[in-house]
């Protein structure tokens, strides 16, 4: 198998079959984007899930309907026993309560070094629910090799008959010298139950061709590791309860993605995020307090921002929620409204890097404060 992009009446070779990965690398991917596999999104709770009676699960996740979601993955062909292994997996994971996933979550991102709350805040903010929904009791599985045999493919439809929810997606790992690509296929085409099954073949890959949505992930997921070691070395990291740089996506279409730090204080939140905006084409730096310790600011810190070119904006029909917060934005750049506006993760470090101390000071004067 060769991909292609067809431009301009002519094709242009992208990539070849790849053979020499690992299986985690293809973990890693799932991991991070989890709606490569059936069309939606679903909020990882944990990796390399140890049972209670030994088995371990490659991924478990929630869906936006509260289900459990089972994902066994396997390089190269899928052995003969991987339905009997997955349907297990399902088993032990459909009696798992809320509470007991509360805690297999928590022990997950406190690994991660990302901030966590609690599973039904987690997962309601994560879909962008106005609440939760009832978390747990029933599950959906996920099988993703490279090859099924015609016996596996038959016994998945008849468990899918019986009203099993199991879905199988048949990926290839194509790459070059510079990007790798993952091509997915769904062989079970009769509809189970599942929230989140995708009728169409779907090209996840790191460069261009991908979604907008999936080209924000991959720019914020290449910044997050050098920006965390820019914060992580902050001494003023250990102070009030600092939390770690995360990736955040907003919006489900992709026209917003951010990467972000922020502490919790008693009259909300402090933080500050770099982010790109593709509905008015920005890459901007912005920085957010509530308007309640605003007479307990310094005025050194106003004429710092007069200085850095921060400036207060305030967007139209906004959550009820930023209306009791001050925001301050800079514009680090501008692309044309309507254009399919593209930043390398080496153009977006050049334009925050130079603005990382001014952040620093501005939350230190901030957080004297308070």
């Amino acid at each position: 198998m060769e991909l292609f992009l067809l431009k301009n009446k002519k094709a242009e070779r992208l990539a070849h079959p790849l053979t020499c990965y690992y299986e985690k690398e293809i973990e890693d991917f799932i991991e991070s984007n989890s709606a490569t596999l059936l069309g939606e999104k679903l909020y990882i709770v944990g990796r390399q899930v140890r049972a209670e009676s030994g088995i371990i699960l490659d991924l478990l996740a929630i869906d936006k309907t509260g289900c459990i979601v089972v994902i066994e993955l396997k390089r190269g062909d899928a052995p003969k026993d991987i339905v009997k292994q997955i349907m297990g997996y399902s088993s032990w994971a459909e009696k798992l309560t809320e509470k007991e996933l509360n805690v297999i979550a928590s022990r997950y991102y406190i690994q991660k070094n990302i901030h966590y709350s609690s599973l039904s805040e987690e997962v309601a903010g994560y879909f962008n629910l106005s609440s939760a929904p009832k978390i747990g009791g029933r599950t959906a599985n996920i099988l993703c090799a490279e090859n099924f045999s015609t016996k596996i493919i038959k016994e998945v439809k008849d468990l899918i008959s019986e009203g099993k929810d199991i879905q199988i997606v048949k990926f290839w790992i194509l790459g070059n010298d510079y990007d790798m690509y993952m091509l997915t296929e769904l062989l079970t085409d009769i509809k189970s139950n599942f929230s989140a099954i995708a009728d169409t073949t779907k090209i996840v890959t790191r460069n261009t061709t991908a979604s907008v949505k999936d080209r924000n992930f991959q720019l914020f997921n290449a910044l997050k590791t050098p920006l965390e070691k820019e914060f992580d070395s902050w001494a003023f990291r250990k102070i009030n309860n600092w939390q770690r740089i995360q990736l955040e996506s907003t919006y489900k279409t992709g026209e917003w993605a951010s990467i972000r730090g922020h502490w919790k204080i008693s009259e909300g939140e402090i933080e500050f995020c770099f982010a790109l905006d593709r509905i008015d084409n920005k890459f901007l730096l912005r920085l957010s307090f509530p308007k309640k310790i605003r007479g307990r600011i310094p005025a050194q810190f106003f004429n710092l921002l007069e200085t850095s070119g921060l400036t207060l904006y305030a967007w139209e029909g906004e959550k009820i929620f930023w209306r009791d917060y001050l925001k301050y934005v800079l514009v680090l750049k501008n692309g044309t409204k309507g254009d399919d506006f593209e930043l390398t993760p080496d153009e977006a470090l050049q334009l925050i890097y130079p603005k990382i101390e001014i952040v620093k000071e501005l939350i230190e004067l901030i957080a004297k404060a308070v």
